[in-house]
């Protein structure tokens, strides 16, 4: 039996994902709930990529050594760090959501920070 998008968002907004704490190496107590997930065709070639929405609760480690919560940085620029390639988040909602059916190709189309 195949699960509507609507269930399937459902499911995936109902579960936390706790990723390991070794993949991500500048934070700590991470805790991302997927809020929607959508499969889209974007860009002139028509590729599609996975347009996800999350929430996301951590820790940020800053410049001086200090862990600080996210909502304390400005939601601009911690919003682009989380984005980066090298932070990792984005693989580890990736093969969140590819185990629920959709495409590899994930874009952090919307971030909310949570502070508790």
């Amino acid at each position: 039996m195949k699960l509507t998008k609507r269930e399937l968002n459902k499911k995936l907004k109902s579960k936390i994902l706790i990723p390991n704490q070794g993949n991500l190496p500048y934070i700590r107590n991470t805790k991302i709930r997927v809020i929607r997930a959508r499969n889209k065709e974007v860009g002139y070639r028509r590729e599609e990529k996975c347009m996800v929405t999350i929430q996301i609760c951590a820790e940020v480690q800053c410049s001086r050594g200090r862990w600080l919560s996210l909502p304390q940085y400005g939601p601009r620029h911690i919003r682009n760090f989380l984005r980066r390639e090298s932070i990792g988040l984005k693989e580890e909602v990736s093969h969140w959501v590819r185990l629920w059916g959709f495409s590899n190709d994930v874009y952090l189309e919307k971030i909310e920070l949570l502070s508790s």
